[in-house]
C-alpha cells in the first residue's frame, strides 16, 4: 500500500500513523498565524458526507485497473463488495431484502483499503493541480473536489467543512472566498481549542495504578501519553522519509539532530510535546555505528554500556578506550538508533510505558502494605467482586460508619 498510496494519506498504511497529519496540520496553521507580507494563505478543511456509503463500484474498479491490478483481482473485489444484501428490521420484523448499487460495508476489514484507493484519485488530482501551478502552498483548487465528486460519488459536507486564513489576509478577501466556497470560517479561538487545550480532565486520579502496589491495574493516562509521544519522537530520530518528517525537520531542526534540537517560546504545541520525550529517548537508547553520517561524535551516545560516553573521556579511561576499539563497524550500513528496553532494539509503546511506570513507582517511597500482600490478593481463586471488596478493605475504601463520620464531621448512626 505504501508504494501506491501517496504520502499525504497516513491512515491504514503500514509505517504511517494517523497522528502524522495532525502534527503536520498544526505546523501549517502555526505558520499561517505568523505569516507576514502581502501574500496570504488559506487552508480548507473538507469533510466527506457518508464517505463509505457513496463509493461507486464502477469507479473503484476503474481505479484498480488504472493502477495495474489484474482483471482477475478486480473481478474478485467486485464480487466481494457487490454481492451483499440489506434487510431492514421494522417493528421487530425483517422487511424484504434488496441489493445496494454502491457503498463499502462498514466494519469490513477490506473496506478501509478500498476507500484509500478511491480517495487516492483526489490526492493525485491535487498534486497534479500543484504541478500545473493551479494551486500554490496551502491554497485550494476549487474545481478538483467537484470533478472528484462527480466521478467517485463522494460529496463534500459543507456544514462540517471550514476554512482558515492567514493573519495577513484582508478580511474583505476572506469573506469573498468564504462565500465563493460556501463554507464557514474557522477562528483562531477554535484552532486553540482543537490543538492546545486539554480535552480530558479527571478529578480523581489514583496515585497507585499498578496492582502490585495497591492499584486496580488501570493505565496511567499521563505515562501512556508520554509513551505514545515518544513513539513519534523515535520515528523522527529514525529518519523515515515521510511528509511530516520533512516538515518538522525543516522548521525546527534543519541544521541539527532531533536529539539535540531546542524549543522556542513561540514553538507549536505539537513540537513542544514531542521535545518533552527527547531526554527519555536519549536515556534508553544508543547509536550503533555505521557510516557515521548521523552520529555526532561529541554529543551522541555511541559507546555501549558505559555512562561516561563523551569522546574526551577516552583519553582518560583505558576501559572506555578498549570498548571503543572493540566496536564492530559493518560495511555499507547506516547509523542505527537502538532501543535498549527491547531485545530486538526496536521501540515499542509497551516497553516505554512499563519503564515510565517503573520510574514513577520507584520515586514513591511509602508503599503502605507490602507488595507480597497485593500479589496474594489478586491470585486468590475467588470471584472478582470478593477480591474487589478485600481491596477496598485494605485501602480503607469501604463506607464504614467510622469513615463516614470522618468525612461528615459528626456522628453517623444507622
Amino acid at each position: 500500500m505504501d508504494k501506491i498510496i501517496s504520502p499525504m494519506q497516513a491512515a491504514y498504511v503500514s509505517g504511517r500513523q494517523i497522528s502524522d497529519n495532525i502534527f503536520l496540520a498544526q505546523e501549517l496553521i502555526h505558520t499561517m498565524k505568523r505569516k507576514k507580507g502581502k501574500k496570504g494563505y488559506m487552508a480548507l478543511k473538507m469533510d466527506m458526507s457518508k464517505a463509505f456509503g457513496r463509493v461507486e463500484w464502477c469507479f473503484l474498479k476503474k481505479i484498480m485497473q488504472k493502477m495495474g491490478f489484474s482483471n482477475k483481482w478486480c473481478d474478485l473485489i467486485e464480487e466481494c463488495i457487490s454481492t451483499s444484501e440489506i434487510s431492514i428490521k421494522l417493528n421487530g420484523s425483517l422487511c424484504d431484502s434488496y441489493k445496494p448499487t454502491r457503498r463499502l460495508r462498514q466494519g469490513d476489514p477490506l473496506s478501509p483499503y478500498l476507500f484509500l484507493l478511491s480517495v487516492e484519485v483526489f490526492t493525485r488530482a491535487m498534486a497534479d493541480a500543484e504541478n500545473s501551478n493551479k494551486i500554490q502552498g496551502v491554497k485550494i483548487f476549487r474545481a478538483a473536489p467537484q470533478e472528484f465528486s462527480a466521478s467517485s460519488g463522494q460529496q463534500i459536507n459543507l456544514q462540517k467543512s471550514a476554512v482558515f486564513y492567514s493573519k495577513n489576509l484582508h478580511p474583505r478577501h476572506c469573506r469573498l472566498l468564504s462565500r465563493r466556497l460556501k463554507v464557514q470560517n474557522m477562528s483562531v479561538e477554535e484552532m486553540k481549542d482543537n490543538s492546545g487545550e486539554i480535552c480530558f480532565k479527571c478529578n480523581v486520579s489514583p496515585p497507585k495504578e499498578d496492582k502490585d502496589y495497591g492499584g486496580l491495574g488501570f493505565r496511567d493516562l499521563k505515562s501512556l501519553n508520554v509513551a505514545l509521544l515518544a513513539r513519534s519522537t523515535w520515528r523522527l530520530c529514525k529518519e523515515e522519509i515521510q511528509l511530516w518528517d520533512r516538515a518538522l525537520k525543516a522548521k525546527h531542526f534543519a541544521d541539527s539532530s532531533l536529539l539535540h534540537a531546542t524549543t522556542k517560546k513561540n514553538s507549536t504545541w505539537a513540537w513542544k510535546s514531542l521535545h518533552v520525550t527527547v531526554d527519555f529517548i536519549k536515556q534508553f537508547s544508543f547509536w550503533q555505528v555505521g557510516d557515521g553520517k548521523i552520529i555526532h561524535i561529541w554529543l551522541d551516545k555511541w559507546i555501549l554500556r558505559h555512562e561516561k560516553w563523551r569522546l574526551f573521556m577516552l583519553f582518560f579511561q583505558p576501559d572506555v578506550a578498549a570498548k571503543t576499539v572493540q566496536i564492530r563497524i559493518p560495511q555499507k550500513s547506516k547509523d542505527n538508533l537502538v532501543w535498549t528496553l527491547t531485545n530486538n532494539g526496536l521501540f515499542s509503546v509497551k516497553s516505554a510505558y512499563n519503564k515510565l511506570m517503573e520510574l514513577k513507582l520507584s520515586s514513591q517511597h511509602d508503599y503502605g502494605i507490602e507488595k507480597s500482600i497485593w500479589k496474594r490478593l489478586w491470585k486468590l481463586k475467588n470471584d472478582s467482586k470478593i477480591k474487589l471488596f478485600l481491596w477496598k478493605c485494605l485501602t480503607d475504601s469501604v463506607s464504614t460508619s467510622e469513615r463516614l463520620q470522618r468525612f461528615a464531621g459528626g456522628d453517623v448512626s444507622y
